[in-house]
């Protein structure tokens, strides 16, 4: 651990998470490999990320360690869509219920919303335990991805979104 101290001193980020992933015990190699992600990969250069993808890492720890450079960033796109990759779904459905989720309904960007939903699913994001806001804004969503594919009057529609 006091090589990869060094490089992680020396600014070396890449090098030090190289390091750490061939320490002999997996508990310290985990521990060690996400801290060094999580702490410096808004500083990594192109050359050190693309190191970190070759060395296999686990895109769970990759991603989770883009969802806080994204948060350091302010993108909230960028922050959910990495949240779902790390398969954070606490922070994923929070985020979406929260911040991402309101603001793309609100500027009517129903299409990036299912886009999001629909990514998180295929990674094994189940909704059947969301009965609350999020829940609601699915549930919204399915209403009008129905409405779209169902001749309906507008008045029926109208009736069909109040209902969600």
């Amino acid at each position: 651990m006091s090589f990869v101290k060094q490089l992680e001193d020396s600014g070396l980020y890449g090098w030090a998470v190289y390091v750490a992933s061939l320490l002999p015990s997996e508990a310290c190699r985990k521990r060690a490999v996400s801290d060094l992600v999580n702490r410096h990969i808004w500083r990594m250069s192109e050359a050190e990320l693309g190191l970190l993808n070759r060395i296999k890492l686990g895109g769970q720890i990759l991603a989770l360690g883009k969802a806080f450079k994204a948060k350091y960033d302010g993108d909230l796109k960028s922050e959910v869509y990495n949240l779902s990759l790390a398969r954070e779904w606490s922070a994923w459905r929070t985020m979406m219920t929260e911040s991402l989720g309101p603001l793309l309904i609100k500027n009517g960007d129903l299409a990036a919303f299912s886009n999001f939903v629909k990514g998180a699913r295929s990674l094994g994001y189940n909704n059947q335990r969301d009965d609350g806001t999020l829940g609601l804004f699915i549930a919204y969503l399915d209403a009008i991805q129905f409405m779209e594919g169902v001749k309906v009057t507008p008045s029926v529609q109208g009736s069909i979104v109040r209902a969600y």
